[in-house]
């Protein structure tokens, strides 16, 4: 059974078994001579990549592909690439490579406590830029942002849905789930471009433009 050995970009399983199902020659061949689609043996979901080998049917092959020196050439889907809010202060943009990094590998626990960090120092930088008490858990700080006018409420409200923005003792927890990952990073990448994105392109806007 024909065999191809790649990191899933449905489920995210590391160095998952994809069985070719199928596989024809490529009609507009350049370097790549064959095209195929194969299936997660983790999540059954399907990938399709262009391949270069010799004349055999790439679905003749017994065994991994590339241990018979098949060269694979483009993979789709694409490969997600890290989600990085423009006009980050330089000191964030390593945390949310970082945090975009786990979530690639599907580390939710990781994806969860490095986006509530980012969060929380944001909550604080808001606070003290605002001339307000810095004090208090993320919550509170949130809420204050509020009822001061520096976001909306309705960023508030959505906080309170989000269970691992909540939860102080996050990193005392044994498992976060994958759902509650994805809620974290959605709502920390919206926040940060209600902080940084949106106002950076304002200014970046009011910037006259350069005459030759």
């Amino acid at each position: 059974m024909a065999t191809l050995t790649r990191d899933c970009h449905h489920c995210k399983t590391r160095n998952s078994a994809f069985t070719l199902k199928w596989a024809d020659r490529w009609i507009r061949s350049d370097r790549f001579d064959q095209i195929a689609v194969a299936v997660c043996g983790g999540c059954a979901l399907p990938i399709c990549f262009r391949g270069r080998g010799s004349d055999t049917n790439l679905m003749q092959y017994g065994a991994d592909i590339e241990a018979a020196h098949v060269v694979v050439g483009e993979i789709w889907p694409l490969k997600e690439e890290p989600s990085i809010p423009r006009h980050l202060p330089p000191e964030y943009v390593a945390k949310v490579f970082e945090a975009e990094k786990a979530h690639q590998a599907a580390l939710p626990t990781a994806v969860a406590g490095l986006y509530r960090s980012l969060v929380d120092i944001t909550t604080k930088r808001q606070l003290t830029e605002a001339g307000l008490d810095v004090k208090g858990v993320l919550m509170t700080r949130i809420d204050r942002l509020a009822d001061n006018h520096v976001i909306p409420k309705a960023v508030a409200e959505w906080a309170h849905e989000v269970r691992s923005i909540g939860n102080e003792g996050l990193h005392e927890e044994m498992v976060v789930s994958p759902e509650d990952a994805a809620m974290t990073r959605n709502f920390a990448q919206t926040y940060l471009r209600y902080a940084f994105e949106l106002p950076g392109d304002i200014v970046a806007r009011k910037v006259p433009a350069q005459t030759p």
